[in-house]
C-alpha cells in the first residue's frame, strides 16, 4: 500500500513519511513557507524558522509566531576610524586591530608582539648553555671521529677524502714539489678537539691553516679563528697561517724556513704519503664471537660474587632433592632460573648436585 501527495503527487510507502511531506520537513515542490512580516517564501519550515529569528519575529508555540518586527541590517563593511571599504566582515575586522587611528592601536601592537614572542620561543625551544653546547660539540666530534670515512652531510667532503681548492694548491706547490713527504708525516683534515687541523706536521707538531675568503667576511669568524688559535697553542702546536691571497713563492719559502727550523724534529713512522684521519687512526683487531662471549662470562661473574660465596659458604646439601629452593631463598633468584645459574656461576657444585632422573615416555 503506498501514499499520494495530494499537492504534488508523490508516492510515499508510509503515512509517517506523508504527514512528514506534506508539513514541509521533506521537500515538497508545492510546499512554501512564507514569512508573516517580510513575505520572504521558503521551501520548508526548518529554513523558515532559521529565518524568523533574524528577522525579528519571536516563536511562543510551535506552528504559531507572533510577529514583532522586520528590520534587515546590512552589515556596514567600513572601517569607523580611516573609512576605508572592504569585501567581507574578516576583512575589516584584521584591518581594524592593526590600524593606525585606532586609539588602541598602541596596545594592540604591544600584545601582537608579545604573543609572537611567545610563539618564537615555543618554536625554537630553549636557550642552550655554553657548558650544554660544549657537550654536544664534544659529542659531535666523537661521532664524527669514530664514522672512519663513512659520514654524509656537511661532513662528507672530509671524509671521502676531497679537499678544498686552496687545499689542493698546497699541496701542489708546497708538499709535492718539495717532497715533504719524504721527511714529514702529514695529515690532512687531523681532528685535534674540537677542531680539524688541514695540514697537521706530525713530527714537529705544525699546523698548517688555509683561510678562505669567508674567514675575512665578518668580525665574528676572526674573533673564532683567534679563539682556535688560542687553543691549539696550549696544546703544544705551532700554528702557521695562509690566507687565500699569500699562497706566493715568498711565502712558500717561508713555510719551508720554519719547518727547518723546528727544534724538536721526531723521525718519520708513517708512510710517505698524504694521509687522512680514517687512515692515520689505529685500527682495533676484531675479536672473535667466543672471545666475546668469554669477555660477557666475566663481567657477569664480577657481579655475582657476593652470591657465589653466599652458596659456597652455605650448609645447603646438594646431593639431595630440594636444594634448589633453598638457592633461591638464599640468594633471592627465581626458582625456575636457579639450575641455569648454578650451571654458569658454580660449574663445580651444579655437576655434582642432585638432579632428578629423565622420566620415559
Amino acid at each position: 500500500m503506498s501514499y499520494i501527495c495530494p499537492k504534488c503527487g508523490r508516492e510515499l510507502k508510509y503515512k509517517k513519511t506523508l504527514k512528514r511531506h506534506l508539513n514541509g520537513t521533506v521537500k515538497c515542490c508545492q510546499a512554501k513557507w512564507p514569512c508573516p512580516k517580510c513575505g520572504r517564501v521558503f521551501e520548508t519550515s526548518f529554513q523558515l524558522r532559521g529565518h524568523l529569528s533574524a528577522c525579528g519575529v519571536k516563536r511562543k508555540k510551535r506552528g504559531s509566531v507572533n510577529v514583532v518586527k522586520c528590520v534587515h541590517k546590512k552589515n556596514d563593511l567600513t572601517c569607523p576610524y580611516c573609512l576605508k571599504k572592504f569585501e567581507t566582515g574578516a576583512k575589516k575586522g584584521g584591518h581594524m586591530s592593526g590600524c593606525k587611528l585606532n586609539p588602541k592601536y598602541e596596545q594592540n601592537l604591544a600584545t601582537r608582539r608579545a604573543s609572537q614572542l611567545k610563539a618564537n620561543k615555543s618554536k625554537h625551544g630553549k636557550h642552550l648553555t655554553e657548558a650544554t653546547k660544549e657537550k654536544m660539540r664534544k659529542a659531535r666530534f666523537e661521532y664524527i671521529k669514530a664514522l672512519n670515512g663513512k659520514a654524509t652531510g656537511g661532513w662528507k667532503r672530509r671524509q671521502q677524502g676531497k679537499m678544498s681548492y686552496l687545499e689542493a694548491r698546497f699541496y701542489d706547490n708546497v708538499i709535492v714539489k718539495h717532497n715533504l713527504l719524504e721527511k714529514y708525516d702529514i695529515v690532512n683534515e687531523y681532528p685535534e678537539y674540537p677542531y680539524f687541523i688541514d695540514f697537521a706536521f706530525l713530527n714537529v707538531k705544525l699546523a698548517v691553516e688555509l683561510d678562505g675568503k669567508q674567514h675575512f667576511a665578518k668580525q665574528e669568524q676572526i674573533k673564532h679563528d683567534k679563539k682556535r688559535e688560542a687553543i691549539l697553542i696550549n696544546k703544544g702546536w705551532k700554528i702557521f697561517r695562509i690566507a687565500y691571497y699569500e699562497l706566493t713563492k715568498e711565502k712558500v719559502q717561508t713555510v719551508l724556513a720554519t719547518l727547518s727550523n723546528v727544534e724538536d724534529y721526531k723521525p718519520k713512522q708513517l708512510a710517505e704519503r698524504l694521509l687522512k684521519f680514517s687512515e692515520h687512526k689505529p685500527k682495533l683487531p676484531r675479536r672473535t664471537q667466543e672471545e666475546c662471549w668469554q669477555q660477557l662470562r666475566e663481567k657477569h661473574l664480577l657481579l655475582q660474587t657476593d652470591k657465589i660465596k653466599l652458596v659456597k659458604n652455605s650448609s645447603i646439601d646438594f646431593s639431595k632433592y630440594g636444594w634448589s629452593g633453598k638457592v633461591a631463598k638464599l640468594t633471592n633468584i627465581k626458582h625456575q632460573k636457579v639450575s641455569q645459574w648454578m650451571q654458569v656461576c658454580c660449574p663445580n657444585i651444579w655437576s655434582s648436585a642432585f638432579h632428578r632422573k629423565e622420566t620415559k615416555v
